[in-house]
């Protein structure tokens, strides 16, 4: 079984965006997300945008807590793929 991780983050925003702040997660670790699930809400300039899924798999871990603030190039969480379909 082959398997792949993808690491999330915000790095198509550039280096001087605004403070981006993880509002809440909407998975758990552990958790099996499908591509463009709605995964974390996070906030930019005060407002409010939801960040999906980049692919299909299981969330492997979560590094960034809900209410911290993060950087463009930090990985908030890591997603875990396999050939093998459950």
């Amino acid at each position: 079984m082959k398997t792949n991780t993808i690491e999330l983050k915000f790095s198509w925003l550039f280096e001087d965006s605004p403070l981006i702040k993880i509002k809440k997660w909407l998975v758990s670790e552990g958790d099996r997300v499908e591509i463009d699930q709605d995964i974390a809400v996070v906030m930019i300039q005060d407002q409010e945008f939801i960040f999906p899924s980049p692919a299909d798999g299981f969330i492997q871990s979560i590094l960034v807590k809900p209410g911290e603030i993060i950087d463009t190039e930090q990985i908030l969480a890591v997603i875990r793929q396999s050939d093998f379909k459950q």
